[in-house]
């Protein structure tokens, strides 16, 4: 069985850069990043997938809709981690700055960061259990921050793949799980009460 992870297309909004940025700038900022549109780009290495999953936010919903054949299940279960504001004052930090301080608020469990790894891995674990509950090969587009926590709990359930750290748009990764067998196009885990072993 293959799964594979897929980041959405590049976003057509400029970066942040090196200006200075207050709090409340920030958030517009994303709020705009959001809405924007994507630069269209086909991967290289693309296959056909039974079936596709995607984040219901627009950047990613129109990366499926432009690469997946077939249908396409949109969810919020996938959507981006969300970022809140981390001080209470409007600071002013550099943009560059902004984005990985968030990220790392949220990693180390800061409370300003509403929803939680632990909120973020059972989300994500809804997905995978249906996938693989299915036994068919599927695409997943989402966002970077969420795929870098999803090839993780792919790797629990018995899948290899390339290991992400910073994934790039538009990119494809394929994990395939060893030991599993196909039958009429559905993949079943072959185990030791099935292979005769």
């Amino acid at each position: 069985m293959k799964v594979g992870l897929m980041r959405h297309f590049r976003v057509c909004h400029e970066t942040l850069g090196k200006r200075s940025v207050a709090q409340d700038e920030l958030f517009q900022w994303i709020a705009a990043y959001d809405a924007a549109a994507v630069e269209m780009n086909w991967p290289a290495g693309s296959m056909n997938w039974q079936q596709c999953f995607t984040s219901d936010m627009p950047r990613a919903l129109a990366t499926a809709e432009a690469f997946c054949q077939g249908e396409i299940i949109a969810t919020g279960l996938l959507r981006e981690i969300p970022v809140y504001p981390l001080f209470r004052q409007n600071r002013r930090l550099p943009g560059w700055l902004w984005l990985p301080l968030l990220r790392l608020a949220w990693l180390f469990g800061h409370p300003s960061q509403r929803e939680g790894k632990q909120e973020v891995e059972s989300r994500l674990e809804l997905v995978l259990e249906s996938i693989v509950q299915s036994g068919e090969d599927t695409l997943i587009v989402s966002h970077g921050a969420l795929m870098v926590v999803m090839q993780r709990l792919l790797r629990k359930r018995g899948f290899h793949g390339p290991k992400l750290r910073r994934p790039g748009n538009g990119e494809l990764y394929i994990f395939e799980r060893k030991g599993d067998v196909t039958y009429a196009g559905r993949t079943k885990r072959r185990t030791a009460a099935n292979s005769g072993q």
